[in-house]
């Protein structure tokens, strides 16, 4: 997360001292992360597990040789925060209404299916159109 936002964002100038900086900043979020009332640990990796799934269809289209323009990773990174915030409030009636009757684990599932999709689907959309605004 601290290298896209130094590196992608451009959010700050590239140096270690702002990577650190960065790296620093997602630890502490982490922290505060672990007080919130949470049943179990599990809860905590999950969420953060989730967070991260955006990463997974972005690193897969740039090996595969597609560009990915950073309007797909804010995207495909909001996406991810929807999710793991939809794992956090599951109780929510909305949450439990795209999500009917299904345990903790299988909404879990569930959520991370539909990050890891739509995620690749903005990825091969933003790839798809680097390549056809390169050749226009």
């Amino acid at each position: 997360s601290a290298r896209l936002v130094i590196d992608e964002f451009y959010i700050f100038k590239r140096s270690i001292k702002n990577g650190r900086i960065a790296m620093s900043t997602f630890m502490a979020f982490g922290l505060l992360f672990t007080l919130f009332p949470s049943q179990s640990l599990f809860d905590a990796v999950a969420v953060t597990g989730t967070a991260s799934m955006f990463l997974t269809p972005v690193m897969i289209v740039t090996f595969l040789g597609g560009k990915i323009p950073i309007w797909a990773y804010i995207i495909t990174w909001f996406f991810s925060m929807i999710g793991a915030f939809a794992y956090i409030f599951r109780d929510i009636e909305t949450i439990t209404y795209l999500l009917p009757g299904l345990h903790k684990y299988d909404q879990l599932l569930s959520i991370c299916l539909y990050i890891i999709v739509f995620g690749f689907c903005i990825c091969f959309i933003g790839a798809l159109s680097n390549r056809f605004l390169a050749k226009a």
